[in-house]
């Protein structure tokens, strides 16, 4: 993964004191032949103390809503499923009830992911790993970024900008 110099303050709002910071990934798939390698590369995202708890209690938010479908789901389940499933009625009932806690811990956490990534990371920053190239949603933020690290206005970022 390419170096870059992040400009030290808050990339959301630009705050001068910048003592958090905020872990943003991609995936990059390369194949050779018949092997397929999977690289994920992280950077490490300068964010203020406000915006860091801000996205943090989004994230948690994030988990509330996975856990209130996943129980709403699993409800369905309970309710439709031994009227599906004949064999499911020979099941022991803490078995069962085990069966849809893992289901509801599952599917909150699945929820919470997408949630995260398509309203906190994909916002934050965007990395692509064929250019090297950062972008970030803070127009500002991606000025300072591009003159930190040379970069050309005529590149353009991922954004548009």
């Amino acid at each position: 993964m390419s170096e870059f110099k992040l400009p030290s303050c808050c990339s959301r709002c630009l705050a001068e004191e910048a003592e958090e910071s905020w872990q943003v990934g991609t995936e990059e798939v390369q194949s050779e032949g018949n092997t397929m390698t999977s690289i994920l590369h992280h950077v490490q995202i300068p964010l203020c103390q406000a915006c860091h708890c801000q996205l943090k209690r989004q994230c948690v938010l994030y988990w509330a809503v996975g856990i209130l479908v996943g129980s709403a789901l699993a409800g369905v389940l309970a309710y439709v499923g031994p009227q599906l499933l004949a064999s499911i009625k020979d099941v022991p009932v803490g078995l069962v009830i085990l069966g849809l806690v893992v289901f509801v811990a599952l599917s909150a956490w699945v929820i919470a992911w997408i949630l995260r990534h398509v309203f906190v990371e994909s916002r934050l920053a965007k990395y692509d790993p064929t250019t090297p190239r950062l972008a970030f949603g803070n127009k500002q933020y991606q000025e300072l970024f591009d003159q930190a690290n040379d970069l050309f206005r005529a590149e353009g970022s991922l954004y548009g900008n």
